[in-house]
């Protein structure tokens, strides 16, 4: 992404940069909001947003079912980040 806004500001294209950006940002905070609300460990949310970000640029939509939920507090949240992340 960084690429396109690089190129649109190269193309003095300001105002298609600018559009770009917020679009970007709404998408981003729109989806980390989302998984935010059902999953309250940082790290696992983190990485969450981070995979929906990559899933959305491939034009693929990553969804927490309605029932997904974790408690506050996981026992091991490095050791979950490693098997949901592979």
């Amino acid at each position: 992404r960084l690429h396109t806004l690089l190129g649109l500001l190269e193309l003095e294209m300001h105002e298609d940069a600018m559009e770009f950006v917020t679009e970007v940002v709404g998408v981003h905070r729109a989806t980390a909001e989302q998984v935010t609300e059902k999953v309250q460990d940082p790290l696992l949310a983190a990485l969450l947003v981070g995979k929906a970000t990559v899933a959305a640029e491939r034009g693929v939509s990553l969804r927490l079912a309605p029932g997904t939920l974790l408690p506050d507090r996981v026992v091991d949240p490095r050791g979950l980040v490693t098997v949901v992340g592979n």
